[in-house]
């Protein structure tokens, strides 16, 4: 075959460019392990296995390489106290995130999804201090917020009218029970928490009733007047215009024409109507006859049965004959008072069976005695007795039995303001 010299050139060039892309092509259907391992379909063996040309290796792991993108939301705890109102503001934007209000059980409130950034959160609630706390949002990063609510407390002051006493006071019914006394018609109660409160007054003065179950709402109310009742017996009492119906009688007792009481076993009888129960300084003048010869026996300022002064004028069968005696009586139970005196010079006017005049005058904490006789007309001055601690300061006048005396109180009359006194 003849070939031109262009011919012979072109076939050259041909040959030298198949030379130089041939290898290239080669390496690129079959790469080399740089370890000297060839792998199947030009991929390299996984380390430690041998590889096998020509066949497909069943062993082959395909890896997928996952990329965590960094979370721009996070988690914000707020701790306060139950029922309080909490609000969460973005403070770049201005928007509010969240305006919840706590369930009475609960103390805290999770946050998901806050942005990044700078927030303001408060907490409010009725009768407690409010708090503003600000925080600082960072990505991936939870965090806490500890808003300090503080319970207020008030001051409130009750006005009276009783000079001294004291006032016992609890929060709603079932709170604990405190007490505060009072000086100069006036009482301070301090730190007290917001909401109702029920007072019970009790004054030292008895002139005053005790009033219960006044209630106040703090601090609505901050500055309380209480005007207590003043309640004093003024009138006069007679026994001969009364009746049955209106004492108080012990069992055995009798009361008889004209107003005469016969006492019997032991007790106190007493007027009923509340107008004659609260006599503080006044003048007993009765007329009296003793039956067994023990006593004679009254029940002066009586709160009631079981608490009162008993003045007594013994006779010649009593455990001490011919005294005139006083007991404080408190719950039943009876101590003397300090001093008591003798009066034997009436051992013929206290016989029994015979009528004599008894007048009691009581004043402050002490009780004038004096007796005359029915025959002769004498007034005798028996003493004074008095109780240093003033226990009693008003109350009933009545006749008493504190033992086994029997005796009866024809006229029985009370004044306060007294003819000759």
């Amino acid at each position: 075959m003849r070939f031109t010299r262009g011919s012979s050139l072109k076939s050259a060039l041909t040959i030298l460019v198949l030379v130089l892309i041939l290898p290239s092509v080669l390496s690129a259907q079959k790469p080399v392990d740089p370890r000297g391992n060839k792998g199947s379909n030009g991929n390299p063996s996984p380390p430690g296995r041998k590889g096998n040309p020509g066949r497909s290796n069943p062993s082959t792991v395909t890896r997928t390489r996952i990329i965590r993108i960094p979370s721009k939301t996070t988690a914000l705890t707020v701790v306060a106290v139950p029922n309080a109102n909490v609000i969460v503001t973005n403070l770049q934007s201005g928007e509010v995130v969240a305006n919840e209000t706590l369930a009475a059980s609960q103390k805290s409130i999770g946050l998901d999804a806050l942005k990044p950034g700078l927030y303001r959160i408060n907490g409010s609630l009725d009768g407690y201090t409010s708090d503003e706390k600000t925080f600082n949002v960072v990505p991936g990063k939870p965090g806490m917020v500890d808003l300090n609510l503080v319970r207020k407390r008030y001051d409130l002051t009750i006005n009276l009218n009783a000079d001294s006493g004291q006032v016992m006071f609890r929060q709603g019914n079932d709170g604990p029970q405190m007490m505060m006394k009072f000086q100069n018609k006036r009482a301070v109660l301090s730190g007290l928490y917001a909401g109702k409160y029920n007072l019970d007054i009790e004054p030292d003065d008895p002139s005053f009733e005790q009033q219960r179950g006044i209630s106040v709402n703090v601090p609505v109310e901050n500055n309380k007047l209480v005007t207590l009742n003043y309640n004093l017996s003024t009138k006069e009492f007679s026994s001969a215009e009364t009746s049955t119906g209106d004492w108080e009688l012990p069992t055995g007792w009798r009361f008889g024409p004209s107003g005469a009481i016969t006492a019997g076993e032991r007790g106190v009888a007493l007027p009923r109507a509340s107008d004659v129960r609260h006599y503080k300084d006044f003048q007993l003048v009765t007329d009296v006859r003793m039956l067994n010869g023990v006593a004679v026996s009254f029940a002066l300022r009586a709160v009631d049965a079981q608490n009162y002064y008993l003045i007594q004028l013994t006779g010649a069968k009593a455990d001490e004959p011919y005294v005139l005696r006083g007991f404080i009586v408190q719950g039943g139970q009876a101590r003397p008072f300090p001093s008591k005196h003798p009066i034997s010079q009436l051992a013929s006017t206290l016989k029994s069976g015979k009528d004599f005049n008894l007048r009691l005058t009581v004043k402050g904490g002490r009780i004038d005695v004096t007796v005359t006789d029915s025959e002769t007309a004498e007034s005798l001055p028996l003493g004074s007795l008095e109780d240093p601690d003033r226990t009693f300061s008003k109350g009933a006048v009545g006749v008493a039995v504190h033992a086994s005396e029997k005796f009866v109180v024809g006229s029985f009359n009370i004044c306060v303001t007294c003819p000759g006194s």
